[in-house]
């Protein structure tokens, strides 16, 4: 008796051990194909970020006997990677914090309020995103895309801090507003498509509101570029106290 409900119960956990192990293999292969990548795209992607505005928008697809799928971003430069907007966030928090921590010195507390900062600020934007997807598209669309777009932004943001400490104040607002403008434009074109004009949801009511919900992911982006963007005069003020003494 005793040994028919130990097997019983050694079943059932090796059962929910597997099915952990299939569902833990299929998110790592789903993550996968946002970092199949190469030099080539990674380039084009950088340049489509900085220069959206005659860029047309269309994902790519492949066929096979599996059914339809959209093509990695290896072959597809319009296709969402975290790889660039990895690299761009993780370049953002160390050059932060090597301008703005102690001088001459790497400072790890500026790279923990750093990465909390940007990882809430991204948590945030993601939530209200999908969010605003819900009532505007009916068409789904997976949440690692939306994380790869609300991370492309940081490409600019990093720009914008290498030009307030290099170069000085008017050049950084020259560069956030640039880079602002480029990100506004590349999500609005990347959301336009995302979430297309079809289904029951887009009545005339429906089209107003995926125009409002477009128009509040332009503005958010200006707006989240001008927080997370540190101010040049800031910039200078750590890279004059960074300078050694003169003798």
């Amino acid at each position: 008796m005793l040994g028919q409900i130990a097997g019983t119960y050694g079943e059932q956990f090796l059962r929910s051990r597997w099915k952990g192990s299939l569902q833990g293999y299929a998110w790592f292969n789903s993550l996968k194909y946002y970092f199949n990548v190469n030099n080539s795209y990674v380039l084009n992607k950088l340049r489509l970020v900085l220069w959206p505005f005659r860029h047309h928008y269309r994902r790519a697809q492949e066929h096979s006997d599996a059914g339809d799928a959209y093509k990695p971003p290896r072959f597809d430069i319009n296709a969402p990677d975290l790889y660039v907007p990895t690299m761009a966030l993780v370049t953002y928090v160390l050059l932060v914090s090597f301008v703005m921590g102690t001088p001459y010195e790497f400072s790890p507390d500026v790279v923990g309020a750093q990465a909390s900062s940007c990882l809430g600020a991204l948590l945030a934007e993601v939530v209200l995103i999908r969010v605003g997807l819900y009532f505007v598209s009916p068409q789904p669309i997976d949440t690692l895309d939306v994380v790869a777009y609300c991370g492309y932004k940081y490409v600019g943001i990093t720009l914008n801090v290498l030009a307030g400490a290099v170069l000085g104040q008017y050049p950084y607002y020259a560069a956030l507003a640039y880079t602002s403008a480029c990100m506004a434009v590349f999500t609005v074109k990347t959301y336009r498509v995302a979430a297309p004009e079809t289904g029951t949801a887009f009545s005339a009511g429906g089209k107003n509101l995926r125009a409002y919900f477009l128009l509040a992911v332009a503005v958010f982006q200006v707006v989240c570029m001008w927080a997370l963007g540190h101010s040049s005069s800031e910039l200078a003020a750590a890279t004059t106290q960074r300078r050694p003494p003169t003798t």
